[in-house]
């Protein structure tokens, strides 16, 4: 790999070209394009000769390989718009730096800028995970080593929650003011069984309520693990009186249009915290949102009667040939705790019994 300076016979452009190997470059004096012949030889020499450091089409830039690995994970996981975001924000701080001169300090430097934003510890820590995901892919694919990260501390803040009685009240707020029923059905499952999130619960599909079982498959999860809620009775008797329908459509879905959705659409992410807001307005309850009026709030309640493990058991991670071992008594346990987090007093008391009944 010798090259050469030669005249540029093309007549467009610098006089001068320069090859080398793969790589060819024009300059206005031949001086510096033998200047740039022997850099290329002495790297050669060295070991550190890399072509892609010098091709116009920068492949090892971070805007162009981290594109790349966009485009890579499309359709993989459900947080895509996240992670295109914490790109997005790298982008306009690194640009087309070669990714194998990015080292610790630039990358302590980004963690700076993040916490100059005010940003929430742990949203600067999601993207500074977003950023080594991406930098362990590019190492897998072009051999270039993984920068060290510089480490966030998350501080979790805490959600408001209210009682029992309350959130009951703010249930009720809900079923009285809702143009849609399944609005309120969502709120109240959010705050009976308190290990669906409500991404998840919205796309529960009709084919996934077993009204003969008694049970909700759950596929949509954050985990990618599906699990399976044991529905109580008077649940299982809401869902059926809403009628028979196509077993692929969305359980939480619109009945009527408007200039955002059309019948049958899902719910779109905000539609249950919306009316959740509207109602805590209506009863003069401030600063709850959602997530901790209904499954934070519900927790809270529980861990009055039961202990954490109790609490979690069977619902955090259950697969399907989990449940071929998952023996009546431990459903009734589980049923029994959905009944305290639903607060319906003649539902425990029916669970109860049947208990009794039924001890071993």
């Amino acid at each position: 790999m010798k090259g050469g300076v030669y005249p540029n016979r093309q007549g467009r452009g610098a006089p001068w070209v320069a090859r080398f190997g793969g790589l060819t470059r024009r300059f206005k004096d031949q001086q510096e394009a033998w200047d740039w012949i022997w850099t290329w030889r002495l790297k050669k020499k060295e070991g550190t000769f890399d072509e892609r450091d010098y091709r116009k089409d920068k492949p090892l830039g971070f805007t162009t390989l981290s594109d790349l690995w966009l485009d890579r994970r499309k359709g993989e996981v459900k947080s895509f718009r996240n992670i295109r975001n914490h790109i997005i924000q790298a982008q306009a701080v690194f640009g087309q730096v070669n990714v194998k001169h990015i080292r610790f300090a630039d990358l302590d430097d980004f963690a700076q800028t993040l916490k100059g934003r005010n940003l929430a510890t742990a949203s600067q820590h999601h993207i500074l995970a977003t950023l080594h995901a991406f930098f362990v892919w590019a190492s897998k694919r072009e051999g270039i080593p993984v920068p060290e990260f510089p480490v966030i501390r998350v501080s979790l803040g805490w959600r408001n929650t209210v009682d029992k009685p309350t959130q009951a009240a703010i249930i009720d707020e809900v079923k009285r003011i809702v143009p849609n029923p399944k609005i309120w059905v969502g709120v109240k499952w959010l705050a009976t069984y308190y290990e669906i999130r409500p991404i998840e619960l919205l796309h529960i599909r009709e084919r996934d309520i077993n009204h003969d079982t008694g049970s909700m498959s759950v596929w949509y999860s954050k985990t990618d693990i599906p699990k399976v809620v044991y529905l109580l009775d008077c649940d299982v008797a809401l869902a059926k009186s809403f009628g028979p329908a196509f077993p692929d459509l969305y359980f939480f879905r619109h009945t009527t249009g408007n200039n955002k959705a059309k019948p049958g659409d899902k719910f779109g992410p905000k539609v249950l915290w919306r009316w959740w807001k509207r109602a805590c307005d209506n009863l003069g309850i401030k600063d709850v949102d959602l997530y901790g009026g209904t499954r934070h709030s519900t927790v809270r309640d529980l861990a009055k009667q039961y202990s954490p493990e109790q609490i979690m058991h069977g619902g955090w991670q259950t697969s399907k040939a989990f449940l071929r071992y998952l023996g009546p008594v431990q459903q009734d346990q589980k049923r029994t705790m959905y009944a305290h987090a639903s607060g319906d007093t003649e539902v425990i008391t029916l669970l109860e019994r049947k208990r009794k009944r039924n001890p071993s």
